[in-house]
């Protein structure tokens, strides 16, 4: 392995030891792996950790897939850490064999970080790939604090409803589901079952109803530690189903990761904006769940 001047390889850093603000998406993206949670079917994290000179730590999830490539990568950079470290570790993070799987693949990048971090990231991406950074701005980040934001009190459900699991047998209507949410046709949702195969099997919360085979509500997680695929069937609406999975699901996280679940959220989809936002969730003003695509250059 190719070492910098300015830091070397070190013990695994463990997701106790990253406070939720210096970089809560790194710290529950650890935290799931460290659980046996992250991974999807094939598909295997290796993390890599360093430490500068100057006692600086900083770290690197590589998602690689069944065809061995890279699907997707998420950095740790420690806040105190000189814009001669960032660039540093942002170098070794693209080291030569990482370039060339680079340029053959897609990938997504997770960083809540700094500013200078993001632009220094970006720009070697770009350059490596001759593809231009892109983000989702179409969707917004939310994270809540354990220390900011105010305790949530338990709720009760409503008489009829109880809490369960997701089952295989429940993949189909889940899949249909999310396509009509997002406006895909049928054969579409064919291609959300394996995903949501993988997302039952981690944490999640779903009720049902006495009356129904099926569930009448779900809030799900993916193997980078986000909440999401949330729904609430239309008769089951207006009954606070959505709040108590918000605030159960943030109960398991907070038990097992020791933070609270980042989500993002479609711009336009006020109901899910007001609710995260009430329940003490923060929109941050950059969008810091980026996808980096391989657009030609113009």
């Amino acid at each position: 392995m190719q070492v910098f001047s300015r830091m070397k390889s070190c013990q695994t850093l463990l997701s106790s030891a990253i406070s939720e603000n210096t970089n809560l998406l790194y710290k529950v993206h650890l935290s799931f792996i460290e659980k046996h949670l992250s991974a999807s079917d094939g598909e295997v994290p290796i993390v890599e950790s360093y430490r500068s000179e100057s006692g600086n730590y900083f770290s690197v999830i590589y998602g690689i897939n069944r065809l061995m490539n890279i699907h997707s990568i998420t950095s740790h950079c420690d806040p105190n850490a000189s814009s001669g470290e960032v660039d540093e570790f942002v170098n070794m993070v693209f080291r030569s064999e990482i370039a060339e799987q680079l340029q053959k693949n897609f990938m997504n990048v997770l960083a809540l970080q700094s500013e200078y971090f993001i632009d220094v990231f970006s720009d070697k991406f770009n350059e490596i790939t001759g593809s231009q950074f892109s983000t989702r701005h179409n969707y917004d980040l939310y994270i809540r604090s354990l220390e900011e934001a105010p305790s949530m009190e338990p709720m009760k459900l409503p008489d009829g409803y109880t809490l369960g699991t997701l089952e295989d047998d429940h993949i189909g209507f889940l899949a249909e589901t999310w396509s009509e949410d997002l406006s895909f046709n049928k054969k579409e949702a064919k291609q959300f079952e394996t995903i949501i195969r993988q997302n039952i099997r981690r944490l999640h919360v779903a009720v049902f109803h006495d009356r129904e085979e099926t569930p009448v509500s779900w809030i799900l997680s993916y193997g980078d530690g986000f909440a999401g695929q949330m729904h609430v069937t239309p008769p089951h609406r207006r009954k606070g189903l959505g709040r108590l999975m918000v605030r159960k699901m943030a109960e398991i996280y907070k038990e097992n990761h020791g933070c609270y679940p980042p989500v993002t959220i479609i711009s336009d989809n006020e109901p899910s904006a007001k609710l995260f936002s009430a329940l003490g969730w923060v929109k941050q003003d950059r969008c810091c769940k980026a996808y980096l695509h391989r657009f030609p250059k113009e």
